[in-house]
């Protein structure tokens, strides 16, 4: 089959990686992101503090966003995970019926093509250049280091039950990469990038230090690499920036021609005299190539 030119992917595009919320995130934001047109929004967890209405909150929020989103939940998403997973599933539904029945409601659109769903343990296919970038989910709820937290909900929700099985789920999902290209997608990162605080997941809380990166991811990407594929990034957050002491954290770093990208910048909303300017990391994609940046949105 011929593809015109008028079908083809792009060769390059733009998203949006928005790092950990903990409840910050408002109308504003859905403003801004969506002004930047970028091809799809990855959030990489803890979108609320962890209590009930709040979470909600911020569910519904980003329900509101026009662009595709894509959430990786964090360990602070887990309790009420399939809450949000059924909010986010409301307030499309709501938003199609809305469209097809040509009702508006005030500050929305019929052109809204709200589409949130969660991701772990899966892949999807970015379509750019001649073939495309598979982005692989990891773990959700991670907590870094060799925990393995909420066990409970990651038996009843993805049937595992420890470290080591997630790591072959992960390397499952590897071996079913069709692309020449792959971006991994999770809350926390991967072990191997330094022990020290400043490292992209160095445990900056404990006067030990140590590299408090997730060892399943390691092997994933190891993997990955070991099959021949081209590992343009491993995208996650979790590891707060800057540190309590003042000192920044290492938030993008390249080893081996794959980008390491921590995105959780805390505060993610900051003052200036202007008012106010609010992060996230812009990631271009091309088929063989990646590079990033750090955006801050001027609130005015």
């Amino acid at each position: 089959m011929t593809v015109s030119a008028s079908e083809a992917a792009p060769a390059m595009v733009e998203i949006g990686v928005v790092g950990d919320l903990h409840g910050s995130f408002d109308a504003t934001d859905v403003y801004q992101l969506d002004a930047c047109r970028y091809e799809a929004l990855w959030f990489v967890g803890d979108l609320g503090p962890g209590t009930r209405d709040a979470d909600v909150r911020v569910a519904r929020t980003i329900a509101k966003l026009r662009t595709p989103v894509v959430v990786m939940p964090g360990n602070n998403d887990c309790e009420h995970a399939p809450l949000l997973r059924a909010e986010f599933g409301h307030q499309v539904g709501r938003s199609a019926l809305l469209a097809l029945g040509g009702v508006v409601a005030r500050g929305e659109t019929t052109t809204r093509r709200a589409n949130v769903r969660f991701a772990g343990f899966d892949r999807h296919v970015v379509a750019v250049g001649e073939s495309g970038v598979t982005v692989v989910s990891g773990r959700p709820y991670a907590m870094g280091g060799d925990q393995w937290p909420f066990a409970e909900a990651m038996q009843s929700r993805f049937g595992l039950g420890s470290v080591a099985q997630s790591a072959e789920r992960l390397v499952s999902l590897v071996d079913g990469v069709e692309t020449d290209s792959v971006v991994f997608l999770a809350h926390n990162g991967p072990t191997g990038l330094g022990a020290s605080p400043v490292a992209p997941w160095g445990r900056d809380f404990h006067p030990g230090e140590g590299d408090h990166g997730d060892s399943d991811l390691r092997v994933a990407v190891d993997h990955a690499r070991a099959r021949g594929l081209r590992v343009l990034a491993v995208v996650a957050g979790h590891m707060h920036y800057p540190l309590d002491d003042g000192r920044l954290r290492t938030w993008a770093v390249e080893v081996d021609g794959t980008t390491y990208v921590n995105a959780a910048r805390l505060p993610r909303v900051r003052a200036t005299r202007a008012g106010g300017e609010r992060h996230h990391v812009r990631l271009r994609l091309e088929e063989s190539a990646i590079t990033v940046d750090e955006v801050w949105l001027s609130e005015d």
